[in-house]
């Protein structure tokens, strides 16, 4: 078994800093990049809207914006949460034959 830190770096930065955000993707050239950067409160998002916005659109925008001018092969993996979607309050999870689409409600 091996450990994490052979394979995996963390860095802590703004997502909304392009030119950090590029710089630690140019120095690592990462194979796989794990999204999971945002402003995911709820209430928050209606005091303060445009960090929220500037956050989970721009900062996203800005790893892919880097990951194409870098030129990079690596998979994204880019994780949200269900607050982006209509909450329906219900008791149950989706069903497994439901699709999501992004920033939209799940279709049948």
């Amino acid at each position: 078994m091996t450990r994490a830190g052979t394979f995996l770096r963390e860095y802590e930065a703004d997502i909304r800093t392009f030119a950090d955000l590029r710089s630690a993707l140019d120095e690592t050239r990462p194979d796989a990049v794990f999204h999971l950067a945002a402003q995911s409160l709820v209430r928050l998002s209606y005091l303060r809207p445009l960090d929220t916005l500037q956050t989970n659109v721009s900062g996203t925008a800005n790893l892919l914006q880097a990951v194409v001018e870098l030129g990079l092969p690596c998979n994204l993996v880019i994780v949200t949460s269900d607050k982006c979607y209509e909450n329906r309050e219900w008791v149950h999870g989706l069903p497994g034959n439901r699709i999501l689409w992004a920033g939209t409600t799940s279709t049948p």
